[in-house]
């Protein structure tokens, strides 16, 4: 029969060995993201898809020219040429109004300046008190090592041996 200094002690190198395998894996998976979003290493590995992908992706994403009128007959021409007067006809009925230029003024231009400064380091402080708040959730838990409180019972579960 085990005695109680061995059982934990034995618990105890259990817990170690699990914080070992849990940063190990996430390693891997931070390794693997990283991998998964560098776009240098599919243009390396496979110059030819990221060529026919750029392609696909520049045939979609570029404006089709419009295409010229063509002669389609008299009847086309004289419609198209009737509808440019009616446009005419119409814009020169209607009192032109110009609308007041709006400064920006130095408050604005400060803003302007100021504005994308602020966001970035609002974002940077929402950031770091994020992480910071994860890394003590991560400290107080009891599978990391912290002072978290034991699961109810008073002595954490053990895992079966092999």
């Amino acid at each position: 029969m085990a005695s109680a200094p061995d059982e934990a002690t034995d618990i105890q190198r259990e817990m170690a060995r699990i914080r070992v395998e849990l940063h190990q894996n996430m390693e891997g998976v931070v390794a693997g993201a990283e991998a998964a979003t560098n776009w240098h290493r599919y243009v390396k590995h496979y110059p030819w898809a990221a060529l026919g992908v750029t392609f696909i992706a520049g045939y979609f994403l570029v404006p089709r020219k419009r295409r010229s009128a063509t002669r389609t007959g008299k009847a086309a021409a004289h419609a198209v040429v009737e509808e440019v007067r009616e446009v005419l006809d119409e814009a020169q009925s209607r009192p032109v109004v110009e609308e007041p230029k709006k400064k920006a003024g130095v408050l604005g231009t400060i803003f302007a300046f100021v504005g994308p400064i602020a966001l970035r380091a609002a974002q940077g402080y929402a950031v770091q008190y994020v992480e910071n708040w994860i890394l003590q959730q991560a400290a107080q838990s009891p599978l990391a090592g912290g002072g978290g409180a034991p699961p109810q019972g008073g002595m954490p579960p053990t895992r079966p041996r092999p």
